[in-house]
């Protein structure tokens, strides 16, 4: 068939060919809403490094609730980084979670926060790591005298 006979053809029978895409029109028409379209980033993310940081990155450093509100507590003379500053910082905190008011409105996972809890938490699994090592060095000093035991009842059996 050349392009001649199809424009002869469609000139001739007009009506039939509207009719035909007015059908198929109708056709397509009905099953658009039956497509799926998904306009997540999801999509185009990999298992890779930096999909993986990302994920991270918004679990740990997300926003959280978005009915949340941030305050901040400015110290303007001082030193805030000194023990007694860091002890204040933390009774501080310690106050507003004891007080049942304020207690209810604070975020759940991290109520309050501040550089005071690092050089807390550091200073008590430091504690911890401590207590950790002498317990070793008593394990250790009572695994020698166990072995030392038990060579002695060995050789006590040999004889």
């Amino acid at each position: 068939m050349r392009a001649g006979d199809v424009f002869a053809f469609v000139t001739e029978h007009s009506r039939a060919v509207v009719a035909v895409l007015l059908v198929l029109t109708i056709l397509v028409g009905s099953g658009a809403p039956m497509v799926e379209q998904s306009s997540s980033l999801d999509q185009f993310q990999s298992d890779s490094t930096a999909a993986e940081k990302l994920d991270y990155a918004e679990q740990n450093f997300g926003t959280g609730d978005d009915d949340t509100t941030t305050v901040q507590l400015v110290v303007r003379d001082g030193n805030v980084l000194s023990k007694d500053g860091l002890i204040e910082s933390l009774q501080i905190q310690q106050a507003l979670r004891e007080n049942e008011t304020v207690n209810r409105t604070l975020a759940n996972e991290t109520p309050t926060t501040g550089v005071a809890n690092v050089f807390a938490i550091t200073a008590l699994r430091q504690e911890q790591a401590t207590e950790l090592r002498q317990q070793g060095a008593e394990l250790q000093r009572e695994r020698a005298r166990l072995n030392a035991t038990t060579r002695n009842l060995t050789i006590l059996l040999n004889r």
